[in-house]
């Protein structure tokens, strides 16, 4: 990949888990939320970013209709998995 084609792809990772977490930490219950917050707290994990991207808000969703900002929404933790059409044998 170019620098800036891995730069957009780092982006939309960022974004569709900042997204998901988001949509997660505001629909499941707060016996739920807070402890997990917690103990992401006391690990002392800091917000998901890129190599490009080290701030600690904000992300955006690049849609068919155009680019979607949150600038001053919370991102995701440093660790997620993602897989995009994996298959075992």
């Amino acid at each position: 990949l170019t620098d800036d084609e891995h730069h957009q792809k780092d982006g939309a990772i960022l974004g569709i888990l900042a997204l998901t977490w988001n949509l997660l930490t505001k629909t499941l219950p707060e016996e739920v939320v807070a402890p997990t917050r917690a103990a992401i707290a006391d690990a002392g994990l800091p917000p998901m970013a890129s190599k490009e991207d080290i701030s600690e808000h904000g992300y955006y969703l690049d849609l068919p209709c155009g680019r979607l900002q949150f600038q001053a929404a919370e991102r995701a933790p440093a660790e997620a998995y993602m897989s995009q059409n994996y298959t075992a044998y």
